[in-house]
């Protein structure tokens, strides 16, 4: 006996092989796209910092700017000052002045990449 002969006798596509699709390779199907498109959404969050446009104006560096923007390691809050008085002033230290959260936007560090889903959509903390 062959195996043709076998596949003859048992038939070929039927319940078992229908149930099989339906249990197995539907929800498979279903999921697996979920799983390969989550590389987009699970995406590095590069360095940011709150956008002053007011800054633009001057002629100063990345590190400058985030100098005066904010301190250290302080990614949601900015200095509530003018910063143009403090260029007219040539201040570059702010030490005193009270902390508001980022309402013009965010700066994104460009070293690695231009943009990403994170910087795109701005989903940062």
């Amino acid at each position: 006996m062959k195996f043709e002969d076998v596949l003859r006798e048992v038939g070929d596509y039927g319940k078992y092989q229908r149930n099989l699709i339906v249990i197995f390779l539907v929800p498979a199907a279903s999921m697996l796209p979920w799983l390969s498109m989550n590389v987009l959404f699970m995406v590095s969050v590069p360095d940011h910092w709150c956008s002053v446009p007011e800054l633009s104006a001057f002629n100063l560096t990345t590190e400058q700017q985030r100098s005066l923007i904010s301190p250290p390691n302080e990614h949601c809050m900015r200095y509530n000052v003018s910063y143009t008085d403090i260029m007219d002033v040539e201040n570059s230290t702010v030490f005193n002045a009270s902390m508001t959260p980022c309402d013009q936007g965010w700066q994104y560090d460009e070293t690695y990449w231009d943009e990403t889903a994170s910087t795109k959509l701005h989903w940062i903390m």
